[in-house]
């Protein structure tokens, strides 16, 4: 998958790898993605069904 930044958002991109550590941009947004995504599936399993998906598309009826 291909992300398009704008300038803006490359320098806040750079600026967080620096406070964090990292030196792959391709990790970051690899993490920035996944958390986003498993935020949103938990929200959303919060209104609908206890139907739940974990990062890899795992589904489970366990609440957590």
């Amino acid at each position: 998958m291909k992300i398009r930044l704008n300038p803006e958002a490359v320098e806040q991109l750079t600026s967080i790898m620096d406070r964090m550590g990292y030196t792959s941009p391709t990790h970051v947004m690899q993490v920035m993605i996944s958390s986003t995504y498993n935020k949103l599936i938990k929200n959303a399993n919060k209104h609908t069904s206890p139907i739940r998906e974990d990062k890899h598309g795992n589904q489970s009826s366990k609440r957590m």
